[in-house]
């Protein structure tokens, strides 16, 4: 007769008529020795193919899915899995494998429990898949106040001792959408994207409206200006500021708010003569009569110029009656 095994555990089951002289050593090989394999026995996995691991099962011998404890160890080069029989079984699973990796107790069809590198779980073989075989503490859920700490300490303007809750009214900035332990806090993640402002009366932080308190990007290339409002608009050239020129003249305000060319100016020494030289300067550059113009002079050179004003506007009387002869012409070429 064939000795049968038990369909979990696989220990020996002798059947009457067998094992005649040889019983004691079935009994103690297969049996018992299995039995303490199954309660405290551990199996350390330090193989890997292809990041996976399937646990060897024997009839009354010494294999790793029999064992309790699975250690893990070596490095499996990702994330890994360990396949065990499908059959119940409770393991404690430690993942001491390098390289940081998460390793899963499973069966091959079920989708089981991923134990993090580094720690160890509880975890059982329901006979389908593998499930947490702890996943609530009584103790842990109706834990009364906590003892005070020796020395209350203040966080955040409160004092704090360790004893019960406390609720911070205090202003905080956050990282992150959401804490319900913070009052009135202030979540960085819950803003928009974009320039952070803070509102001075009330320490608010919120996102910076373009245009109105920073000045807006634009496609074009114009100068942006207050418009007086709180925001910002397109300066205009020839109003705001002078415009670019291709020409070299001298710009100008023409008193309505905008620009126009200066002209030619001619720069006259003292030691010019009106008649002979001044005149026939003025004649041959063909000024625009009411833009010519001289202070104080001579009196005769003064009223030659049809419209030359014998002084300038805005000059002291003390420049207009110096001693010393000064002239002075502006004036746009005709045409």
């Amino acid at each position: 007769m064939t000795t049968n095994y038990t369909p979990i555990l696989q220990l020996a089951l002798p059947v009457t008529g067998e094992l005649n002289g040889t019983w004691g050593d079935v009994v103690n090989d297969n049996i018992t020795s299995m039995i303490e394999q199954a309660i405290a026995g551990k199996a350390s996995i330090s193989t890997w193919v292809a990041a996976s691991h399937t646990l060897t099962t024997a009839d009354g011998t010494t294999d790793e899915a029999r064992c309790a404890m699975l250690e893990l160890t070596g490095s499996p080069g990702g994330a890994a899995q360990v396949i065990c029989p499908t059959r119940t079984k409770l393991y404690v699973v430690n993942n001491l494998t390098t390289g940081g990796y998460a390793v899963t107790l499973k069966t091959s069809g079920g989708t089981g429990i991923s134990v993090p590198n580094g720690k160890a779980m509880i975890l059982y073989c329901d006979g389908t898949n593998v499930v947490e075989g702890v996943n609530y503490v009584a103790s842990a859920a109706t834990a009364a106040t906590a003892d005070k700490w020796t020395t209350a300490r203040n966080l955040a303007g409160n004092s704090v001792d360790g004893s019960a809750n406390v609720a911070f009214a205090n202003k905080f900035i956050v990282q992150g959408t959401t804490d319900t332990g913070l009052t009135n806090a202030q979540f960085l993640g819950a803003l928009g994207t974009g320039i952070v402002k803070n509102t001075t009366t009330t320490g608010v932080l919120s996102i910076a409206l373009s245009g109105t308190d920073y000045a807006p990007a634009t496609s074009g290339t114009s100068i942006l200006k207050g418009n007086g409002s709180g925001g910002f608009s397109n300066a205009s050239a020839g109003t705001d500021y002078a415009p670019a020129t291709s020409g070299t003249s001298i710009l100008y305000g023409n008193g309505t708010g905008g620009f126009s060319n200066l002209g030619s100016v001619i720069i006259l020494a003292n030691e010019d003569d009106a008649a002979r030289t001044i005149r026939p300067r003025l004649d041959a550059a063909g000024p625009h009569q009411p833009q010519a113009g001289c202070w104080p002079g001579p009196t005769a050179w003064c009223a030659r110029p049809p419209g030359c004003a014998r002084t300038r506007p805005g000059l002291t009387a003390s420049e207009t009656s110096s001693s010393r002869p000064r002239w002075w012409c502006r004036f746009a070429r005709s045409g």
